[in-house]
């Protein structure tokens, strides 16, 4: 078994993973004096910087903290639109309301305490 801060190069696959950037930093690594507890049985890269690891960690972050952004602008996108489709459908009801007291009546529906509903089938 190699040293805890030993890089294992034959484990290519972490290391390819490492150079395309697609690889999970193990943090005991790079911030602890005695290295990682695990070893060749770690399954998070070795080959990572501490600055590596730091710059990883802001960018997981940052594209959370955005992820859940574009989330709350489509909530509040959503949310606006349910609105206006209420407000236009409250619209139609007292426009249909009014042509049914003038058909009733002769008269508009403004101040008439009497109202009409419309089933639709």
């Amino acid at each position: 078994m190699a040293d805890a801060n030993t890089i294992d190069l034959d484990s290519l696959s972490l290391q390819e993973l490492h150079e395309a950037n697609r690889c999970r930093p193990c943090l005991f690594f790079t911030r602890k004096e005695d290295g990682c507890w695990k070893g060749d049985a770690c399954d998070h890269c070795h080959i990572c910087t501490s600055q590596q690891a730091k710059v990883r960690r802001n960018r997981i972050t940052w594209q959370g903290r955005k992820l859940r952004r574009q989330k709350e602008c489509v909530a509040k996108a959503e949310k606006l639109k349910e609105e206006e489709e209420e407000g236009q459908e409250e619209e139609d009801d007292d426009e249909e309301e009014a042509e049914a007291h003038a058909e009733l009546g002769g008269h508009r529906g403004e101040d008439c305490q009497v109202r009409v509903y419309t089933f639709w089938l």
